[in-house]
């Protein structure tokens, strides 16, 4: 999978380049990759929504639909301000522990190997349907090489580095609020151009995995 984001970041970054006026790839080199990753694309079954192999126009919305979210509600963090908190949690259990992404919840839902639907959180129980969105995220994958319904849960982010390169005529707050203005869009082809990255935290259906470190 490095691979072939590796792949997708060389051809991505030459497009754009190309498209600026400014070559820094002959068409010789770049058919060269581009066939290298469909070929992995191919051999994997794991196709990336920034894949160049993917680009097409994306939609302009009517509105946001809302959707019932399904299988467990998507429910909000507690907060907690001290070791001893968190020490008082755990008890006796073994804990894992993950950074907290400052972003948007959202579930993605794949059946047979493509995905579904995507939802944000909402009030838990009706969240609203962003899978337009989701297929304009940098790292979201399309497709994965399963037959079963997987539903992941994790975080919408624009990560710092990204951030900067978005923002340079500071005409964005922060990255969370960024994040949030963007996937309200109804121009979907926006969470493109913002580089919306998701960061999964939980692996809600389809896992063989029973341990939450094993899921992860």
């Amino acid at each position: 999978m490095l691979r072939m984001k590796n792949l997708i970041s060389q051809l991505n970054e030459a497009s754009e380049a190309y498209y600026n006026g400014e070559s820094i790839m002959d068409d010789v080199q770049y058919d060269r990759l581009y066939n290298t990753l469909k070929e992995l694309e191919t051999t994997t079954g794991i196709i990336y929504a920034n894949s160049p192999t993917q680009m097409v126009g994306a939609p302009v919305l009517d509105k946001l639909e809302k959707i019932q979210i399904t299988e467990q509600p998507m429910l909000s963090l507690d907060k907690c301000h001290s070791a001893e908190e968190v020490s008082a949690f755990a008890g006796n259990h073994t804990m894992v522990a993950m950074l907290k992404c400052d972003g948007l919840s959202i579930r993605l839902i794949y059946k047979e190997g493509k995905l579904f639907s995507a939802n944000t959180r909402g009030n838990g129980e009706v969240g609203v349907d962003i899978t337009p969105h989701a297929a304009q995220f940098k790292n979201i994958p399309l497709q994965i090489p399963t037959e079963r319904t997987v539903i992941i849960d994790g975080e919408a982010v624009i990560k710092w580095d990204d951030f900067a390169i978005i923002n340079k005529n500071k005409e964005f707050k922060n990255p969370r609020n960024t994040a949030s203005g963007t996937l309200n869009s109804l121009d979907v082809d926006v969470v493109a151009q913002r580089r919306l990255s998701f960061i999964a935290w939980d692996y809600i259906k389809g896992s063989i995995k029973t341990t939450m470190y094993g899921k992860l």
